[in-house]
């Protein structure tokens, strides 16, 4: 290829011209093995010389690819420079020389890229005029008598064909070709063979295009986080878009770099155009103010669509986005009407809005996507904008969109949210076609918000965190917005939320929950709120509900139409009842589920003023539950349904048979059993109590050690459970030896490896026994424990039965010792009827008593709380005014502890000293009114937590020495409650969502 200096239009020549040359491939040699990389060089002649170039032909045969795949068709980016005094001029061109060209001149190429390469394979001729096998000149003219004009016969066709084609020449087609011993027609007697390479015919696809392609004469890359890269991008996606119409959608490539942009980029109609970056951690798009990645123009036409774009492997970082507070239209990316278009491997970090905000999509795909810190601009509710992925529906009838395996975390109103839209362009629709495979929420207020879809199937996604709920599942219905209906929610997991799954307003279809896993949620498993409204023929199906708050499944709605609730595992859900039902309900069918450990109810038709209709309770197995196993307070018509349970009567009371469970008087009934020193008692305030057991290992390894001993009647199944605290990462293996006959004979049972978080941490297995069992040591090992480790044992728990009961001992409430305190066993007396109370739903949570705790705006006297210890406040002000506050106070009045609002209305922390009231004090900025407070007293400082937000911590020096005797609240604060030690950021976001929902505070 040759090339020159180019002259300028007064005839003068450039001073000087160069060319760089890069192939957009890597190649090997077969012959030799040599490689030959795709590296960029420059070619500069001297100044009035011509240059030329050779470069190897890309159709020729002998190349392959690194991996020996045979390689052809690559092609070469040419790019010439050449200067003229203090002016630059770039032109760059793609080449594929083929075999058979010689010279060709730069400035006669055509412009313009060169795609990838597609393969369409010749396709076979498996017959001719209908016949297969071999077809003569007779049975030809035959076929085709239909078809000849008048007068003309299929003899005379017959001859024309015979007499133009030589009998040497004839091959099968006519029949008398000879064959060769293979029986096959001699390649001499068949027309020239078509190469490989014809046969591999490509078609070059004009699609993608190189941001630097748009760039100005003189114009550099704005990578550099410092200039406007929105001009070049709307130039780009403006010239692109130009190429729709002969290129068909057009895909924008950008490099690595850092891009601000100023301003939005706008797209219009038949802008089908994508832009895919160099990986998410190359290339990042910085929007600052008001700027948006991807926004429609507001001129853009309803009736139009954006098509086969594709936005892959970038990050829009919006942390420079700044707006006025709620500004729905701040978001990541803003683009609606799309039809088969894909993100792929797309980042938004703290969006001012919601990251992906996208409406009206059909055979649209989110592909390993994220969404991280969304909705910081949000001040007010957290029903609507603000989520990571946010989808608005009700355009068209099917609206399909599918996310697999994306993440969201820390979202203002919800990880993945699709909302019916209340102003539809077209005639509104109950869209369907949405779901989710693989993808996680993590944190932020719900998980999943449903406020429209029809049909979202969701599958293997894991909802964890949530401040409000894992799912929530709410319409509304006054304004014509359904909620969710007709949804499938399968395989998932939904764990550690403030309420599992959550539903409101959702009358207009059923849902379907199959095979999840519902656990570990402050409150119910389940709450169909009370007031709100389901459609009828709910399902939940096979899930394990187990180890939430307040209950497995609570339905509170006014009517409660053809539930079933079918092989699920329903345990040990806290306060509350294992199933709830307390409006009207009709076929009811509650089957073949286990429901067990409640201190409510199994089963609970609650409202002795509501109906029930034809109930059909077979085949469970509702034992332990201190209610019983069936309250029904219902009219019911027909009980004949109700048949064939396993059932367990009503109990009152639970024993905790371990005599020492705090370690109050001593640690007589441990033992160090391998690689432990003796254990210790130690004082200085434990999980429960003031006291707890210390082993200290002596030699690096598996060191094993008893925590207690019950000797005795203890025959059948039982529960042991203690509270570790030792190294974060090591190993804890709770495991027990049970005895019998005597002690003569023994069994150990062991549990797998449980992870050390480094704070206490409740361990537990279960055991059974004979009939003359005697004996059961409760013991511990630490794997991988090294020498000087410390393991911290308190609150040892032996109980009867299958269930997992809170802790026992006889200082915790409606709790007593069966004799000396501290040192025999504890009853915990739970009533058969009425609903659990505020204390017994914080105790659940917290496993703690708490030190004091008040209703109302009162004075509780009689106190006697050293306030040299750390501590935990809770204050739930339900008030919306200033100066107010809840303290803990010496004799003389003086705050020494204390949490409230400001006279600004923003919540503070603040300690006393001996000299000083509230000397020091912690503040978090919050929204107007904070509803609920949490303070955190320890060692190194005091700590602010409001619902909703970050914790603000104050250092301080040291504990202050005097005794608090009164806790007050003051006016517009309904509740407080003060706990000993520390409870942790995930702890306290626990409580003030169980106090939230007990005092309807937002």
């Amino acid at each position: 290829m040759t090339f020159s200096n180019p002259f300028t239009f007064l005839g003068n020549e450039a001073t000087r011209t160069e060319i760089s040359v890069q192939s957009t491939a890597g190649v090997v040699w077969s012959a030799t093995g040599q490689p030959i990389d795709d590296f960029p060089e420059v070619e500069a002649p001297g100044v009035g010389q011509p240059g030329s170039v050779t470069l190897p032909f890309v159709d020729q045969p002998g190349f392959t690819d690194q991996a020996g795949n045979a390689f052809t068709m690559w092609a070469y980016r040419i790019t010439r420079k050449s200067v003229f005094g203090n002016t630059q001029k770039t032109v760059t061109k793609n080449w594929q020389p083929l075999i058979g060209q010689d010279v060709v001149d730069f400035d006669n190429l055509p412009g313009g890229v060169i795609g990838l390469p597609v393969s369409a394979p010749v396709v076979p001729v498996t017959s001719v005029a209908g016949l297969t096998l071999a077809v003569g000149a007779a049975e030809l003219a035959s076929e085709l008598e239909e078809y000849l004009p008048g007068g003309v016969t299929p003899e005379e066709v017959q001859e024309a064909v015979s007499g133009r084609v030589p009998n040497a020449a004839k091959g099968a087609a006519s029949g008398v070709a000879p064959l060769d011993t293979s029986a096959k027609v001699p390649d001499t007697n068949l027309p020239a063979r078509l190469g490989d390479a014809a046969l591999s015919a490509t078609y070059v696809g004009l699609r993608t295009v190189d941001l630097e392609t748009f760039l100005l004469p003189g114009e550099t890359l704005p990578s550099d986080d410092a200039t406007d890269a929105r001009p070049l991008f709307q130039r780009a996606l403006d010239a692109a878009a130009a190429l729709v119409p002969s290129l068909g959608p057009v895909t924008i490539r950008i490099p690595s770099g850092k891009y601000r942009i100023y301003s939005s980029l706008r797209w219009f109609n038949n802008y089908h155009v994508g832009f895919v970056g160099a990986g998410r951690s190359n290339t990042r798009i910085l929007p600052h103010g008001n700027a948006v990645f991807g926004l429609m123009d507001p001129g853009f036409d309803p009736n139009g669509y954006l098509d086969d774009q594709v936005f892959a492997d970038m990050t829009i970082d919006c942390t420079n986005q700044v707006s006025t507070p709620n500004n729905v239209g701040a978001k990541g990316i803003a683009l609606r009407y799309m039809r088969n278009g894909r993100f792929e491997r797309v980042r938004v970090i703290n969006s001012w809005a919601t990251s992906f905000g996208c409406d009206f999509l059909q055979d649209v795909r989110f592909t390993e996507c994220s969404a991280i810190r969304s909705g910081r601009g949000v001040t007010g509710g957290h029903d609507s904008f603000g989520a990571g992925f946010g989808i608005g529906v009700g355009n068209y009838d099917i609206e399909s969109v599918s996310f697999v395996n994306c993440y969201a975390e820390d979202s203002w109103s919800a990880g993945f949210f699709v909302e019916r839209i209340l102003e539809i362009p077209r005639t509104p629709s109950d869209s369907r076609g949405f779901s989710m495979t693989g993808c996680t929420s993590l944190g932020g207020y719900n998980g999943l918000r449903d406020a429209g879809a029809d049909g979202l199937v969701v599958n293997g996604c894991h909802f964890l965190n949530a401040s409000n709920a894992g799912i929530h599942i709410e319409g509304y219905p006054l304004s014509g917005r359904h909620g969710g209906r007709n949804g499938i929610i399968n395989a998932s997991v939904i764990r550690g939320n403030a309420t599992g799954v959550l539903v409101g307003n959702a009358s207009t279809g059923a849902y379907t929950f199959d095979n999840n896993e519902i656990t570990a949620n402050t409150a119910a498993g389940v709450t169909a709120a009370a007031g709100g409204q389901l459609g009828a023929g709910w399902r939940w199906l096979n899930n394990r509900i187990e180890r939430n708050g307040t209950g497995g499944i609570d339905l509170g709605s006014v009517l409660v139409a053809r539930p079933e609730i079918r092989g699920n595992v329903i345990r040990e859900n806290g306060t509350g009842d294992g199933i709830r039902i307390a409006g009207d309900t009709f076929d009811p069918r509650i089957i073949d589920n286990v429901i067990q450990g409640h201190i409510g109810a199994g089963i609970n038709f609650a409202g002795s003023g509501q109906f029930c209709t034809t109930p059909a309770i077979r085949g469970n197995t509702v034992t332990e539950n201190s209610r019983g196993w069936l309250v029904n307070e219902k009219a019911t018509d027909d009980v004949t349904g109700i048949s064939g349970n396993r059932e367990q009567a009503a109990f009152n009371t639970i024993t905790n048979e371990f005599t020492t469970p705090s370690y109050e008087l001593n640690v007589s009934l441990a033992a160090a059993l391998s690689r432990f020193d003796a254990p210790v008692q130690m004082t200085d305030g434990g999980k429960y109590g003031t006291s707890y057991a210390r082993f200290t290992v002596n030699q690096d390894g598996s060191p094993t050690a008893r925590v207690g001993r019950v000797s005795g009647a203890v025959a059948g199944p039982r529960v042991m459970s203690y509270w570790v605290r030792t190294t974060k990462g090591a190993v804890i293996r709770p495991f027990a030896i049970g005895y019998w006959e005597s002690n003569g004979k023994q069994r150990t049972y062991n549990k797998g490896g449980i992870r050390a978080t480094g704070d206490w941490q409740r361990v537990s297995l279960g055991i059974t026994l004979p009939s003359n069992g005697s004996r059961v040591d409760i013991n511990m090992a630490i794997d991988g424990a090294v020498s000087g480790q410390t393991v911290d044992i308190d609150g040892v728990n032996l109980t009867a039965g299958t269930a997992l009961w809170p802790y026992i001992d006889g200082t915790q409430p409606n709790c007593a010792w069966t004799g000396t305190a501290g040192s025999s066993s504890s009853v915990w007396t739970v009533g058969t009827s009425g609903a659990p109370t505020l204390a017994d739903k914080l105790l659940t949570q917290t496993g703690q008593s708490p030190l004091a705790s008040q209703t109302g705006a009162t004075i509780g006297t009689g106190l006697s709380i050293p306030l040299n210890q750390s501590m935990t406040l809770y204050a739930v002000h339900t008030t919306p005014a200033a100066s107010q506050r809840a303290s803990l106070r010496t004799s003389t009045s003086a705050d020494r502890f204390a949490t409230g609002r400001n006279s600004g209305n923003s919540a503070w922390v603040a300690i006393g000293t001996d000299s000083a009231a509230a000397s020091f004090n912690a503040q978090v900025t919050a929204a107007s009114a904070p509803g609920i407070i949490a303070a955190v007293r320890d060692a190194a400082g005091i700590t602010a937590h409001v619902r909703g937000l970050s914790p603000v911590t104050t250092a301080v020096a040291s504990y202050d020495p005097a005794t608090a005797t009164r806790l007050v609240n003051d006016n517009g604060v309904s509740y407080s409650v003060v706990y000993a030690g520390v409870h942790d950021a995930t702890m306290r976001a626990a409580v003030m969502d169980l106090l939230a929902t007990e005092f309807g505070v937002a």
